[in-house]
């Protein structure tokens, strides 16, 4: 498979969780809000790894924001940093993405960029092993306290979508 293959197929993953998510919203009271992709979303976060410090890139594929209109204006929205897993990055490649958005978080790097206070990291993957996998990485890498901000799903579909809806059916008052 060529690089523009592998692009194309990861954009398409990009599209059906942003379609399936804007579909599983539909009338109900969790709406989708917002959705952004592109470079003007990317930033970097200098981190200290081994005692050398270093530049990590914050690259999502997307980022969006959902809204529950049965709470009260600034304590019903929930922003998300989306990362398509499509089992081409190493696990070593994936920690050093989870590192940078923790990071990037502790910084402050997401208020002084898209001007929010807190955020979570959906990673979805095309098999549920997959999914496994990162978020076993993740328990080995992040604070405890910062583990419920990550969450991973094997589906990039209706079912993927509906349960980011489902699990943020009520937002945590994170606010604008």
């Amino acid at each position: 498979i060529g690089l523009k293959e592998l692009f194309l197929k990861h954009q398409m993953m990009v599209v059906d969780f942003h379609t399936a998510l804007a579909v599983a919203a539909g009338n109900g009271p969790v709406k989708l809000v917002a959705w952004k992709e592109g470079q003007t979303l990317w930033d970097t976060v200098s981190v200290r790894i081994d005692g050398t410090r270093e530049r990590l890139p914050v690259r999502p594929d997307a980022f969006f924001t959902l809204e529950d209109t049965t709470r009260p204006a600034g304590q019903n929205q929930v922003h998300f940093f989306l990362e398509a897993d499509r089992s081409t990055t190493t696990h070593r490649r994936f920690e050093r993405k989870l590192t940078a958005y923790w990071h990037y978080f502790q910084d402050g790097g997401h208020t002084a960029k898209h001007g929010i206070r807190t955020f979570r990291v959906v990673a979805v993957t095309l098999t549920a092993e997959r999914a496994r996998n990162l978020c076993a990485a993740a328990v080995d890498i992040l604070p405890a306290a910062a583990r419920k901000f990550y969450l991973f799903a094997d589906d990039p579909t209706i079912g993927g979508a509906a349960s980011v809806l489902h699990t943020q059916g009520k937002p945590s008052g994170d606010g604008a």
